[in-house]
């Protein structure tokens, strides 16, 4: 089943979660829109900005591994990479951000979290596979995502960024999300 949020109105509690959102974003992402990145393709502002959602989503997440770091893997050769740099030893939930960068054969057993930045439908499938049985966050801004299994997708609708959740594939790697982030996705995959 598939819940689409359209035009739903927000509740005063959703209102203040998504303002704390967007003000967490803001104040996370700021100091890095005047740092230059080194990238192969340039780093742009809507990726520091996604790489603020990923930011807040582990807010509202909780993983089945416990440690002191989430460690985030990054697979594939995307600005996106070099913009989730910007979270490199942030502290969410009491726990530190590192980040890996993973060849083409990335082994994320390593990871809690693998931000899948580019591949073929056949490879995403392939890790996301992998990744529910290890208990692992995916997250993707790659076109229809969610539909390929990955837990969360970022996606651009009218020219804003907004997120899918894959709520089946989620459960399978026995990682909860919270009912805040649910309201506010766009998308539910159940």
């Amino acid at each position: 089943m598939v819940l689409n949020r359209g035009s739903k109105k927000l509740s005063r509690g959703e209102k203040g979660l998504m303002l704390s959102i967007i003000l967490g974003i803001l104040m996370g992402v700021t100091p890095y829109f005047s740092q230059p990145l080194m990238a192969k393709e340039p780093v742009t502002k809507e990726h520091l900005l996604k790489a603020a959602f990923v930011y807040n989503f582990l807010k509202f997440v909780r993983l089945p591994k416990d440690s002191s770091e989430i460690t985030i893997c990054i697979e594939g050769n995307s600005p996106m990479g070099e913009a989730l740099k910007s979270l490199e030893g942030k502290r969410v939930n009491d726990q530190v951000i590192r980040l890996k960068e993973c060849s083409v054969h990335c082994d994320p057993k390593a990871c809690q979290v693998l931000f899948l930045a580019n591949g073929s439908e056949k490879r995403i499938k392939e890790m996301v596979k992998g990744c529910e049985k290890d208990g692992i966050l995916t997250i993707s801004d790659l076109p229809e995502a969610v539909d390929n299994g990955v837990m969360i997708g970022l996606v651009r609708i009218e020219g804003k960024i907004r997120f899918e959740v894959n709520l089946r594939s989620a459960q399978k790697a026995g990682i909860f999300i919270s009912s805040k982030l649910l309201r506010l996705s766009q998308r539910v995959v159940k």
